[in-house]
């Protein structure tokens, strides 16, 4: 049996990023960037007026009072035109300025006198918003594992980029095995429930990049099992639930072994979630999760994740530790690295405080799905009280 740490450092070393693919950057949201992005334009792409107002050409030595207007510029027009001391022009937010202008009074403050503008006080270089003053050619404007968000998609429009590189993303089959189990409106025999996992699983998968290209469930018969992961083979990464265990119906070890599976760890001093198996079938990796849906759900959250963030082209870092002030007791910790789930709060001092569920039972998923954090303990940590800071993981 290894440690939590140690597993997922087996994961990060057995799975690779997924090939590249080219995009409409319009349909890149939450994708991983590929490449390195340079920008192919500056922006402004010019030297431009922050206001509207008047472009001025001042004399710095020999400032006067009164300019002469002897023309317009609006944003997207461009302007040939070269002012003199004491000239100016129209200008619009966004229009472009001139040859020679050196700032820009803006219209509140503008005054005329006898037809021509009254300028009283100035400061050269007000309100323009110079060349590349944002970004210039060839400067790195996205970096290579870059999860795109809707800013960056602005961004990359604006340097005029209608595709970008980026990873495909993974193809994931998932099976489910159990007697007792069927999917949400299914028949069902005497003795038989709805199962979570799947649909779980699925939208877990769906949530981190991920296409599904098989949900099944299987009875617990070997050959049966060893068929639906046969033919699940070429998906980019396999989640089975439920038989991993050592019991006459858990057929999941007997299955791997028949198909020749590359087996890296059967166990893992995590609770809840101790038999969890991972390796690779062929060049596909593939997790063998708990049937108890607490326990998938944990190992989806601490192992799989880091799975599916390499394949999508992530380091597959592990999940983000934070701290937060307990509410209530938390007794000492056993051998197994121990993930309790929580109800994170905000106070009204904005300083966090997390409360963990009285029930911990791994087949009770109510407060599963009432959780908004998993408290994590380490091995043989020592009891926390109320007030203590723990660390956490959001959900």
């Amino acid at each position: 049996m290894i440690n939590v740490t140690d597993a997922q450092q087996i994961i990060r070393d057995n799975i690779q990023s997924l090939d590249v693919e080219t995009i409409n950057i319009q349909e890149s949201q939450n994708r991983i960037l590929a490449k390195n992005i340079f920008a192919k334009t500056s922006h402004p792409i010019t030297d431009v007026s922050a206001m509207d107002g008047y472009a001025l050409c001042i004399n710095t030595e020999n400032p006067t009072s009164y300019y002469d207007i002897v023309g317009t510029s609006a944003a997207g027009e461009s302007i040939d035109l070269k002012l003199e001391h004491n000239q100016c022009v129209k200008i619009y937010t966004g229009g472009q300025l001139p040859n020679g202008a050196n700032t820009i009074l803006i219209q509140e403050n503008s005054v005329f006198k006898d037809g021509r503008l009254f300028v009283k006080n100035f400061e050269i270089n007000k309100h323009i918003r110079k060349e590349g003053q944002d970004f210039r050619i060839g400067d790195l404007i996205l970096k290579k594992q870059k999860n795109i968000t809707y800013r960056d998609i602005g961004l990359m429009a604006l340097d005029d980029r209608n595709t970008i590189p980026v990873y495909k993303k993974p193809k994931i089959s998932i099976l489910s095995t159990g007697d007792e189990i069927t999917f949400p409106g299914e028949e069902k025999k005497k003795g038989q429930f709805s199962s979570a996992n799947g649909p779980a699983l699925a939208s877990f998968v769906r949530e981190r990049r991920g296409l599904i290209l098989s949900n099944k469930i299987e009875p617990d018969s070997l050959s049966k099992i060893i068929k639906s992961i046969t033919n699940m083979k070429d998906s980019d990464l396999i989640i089975t639930t439920g038989g991993a265990s050592v019991g006459d119906k858990d057929f999941i070890k007997k299955a791997l072994k028949e198909l020749g599976v590359k087996t890296f760890f059967e166990k893992v001093l995590i609770k809840p979630g101790k038999p969890i198996i991972f390796g690779l079938y062929e060049d596909t990796p593939i997790f063998c999760l708990p049937g108890n849906p607490v326990s998938a759900l944990v190992c989806a959250t601490i192992f799989v994740n880091i799975a599916l963030d390499k394949l999508s082209g992530l380091p597959g870092l592990s999940p983000l530790l934070s701290k937060a002030r307990l509410i209530g007791d938390i007794s000492d910790n056993g051998p197994r690295e121990t993930y309790l789930r929580a109800k994170l709060e905000i106070e009204k001092n904005s300083q966090l405080s997390i409360k963990p569920f009285k029930n911990q039972d791994s087949n009770m998923i109510l407060n599963f799905a009432k959780a908004n954090a998993l408290i994590m303990r380490k091995p043989y940590e020592k009891s926390s009280k109320n007030g203590d800071l723990v660390d956490f993981i959001d959900l």
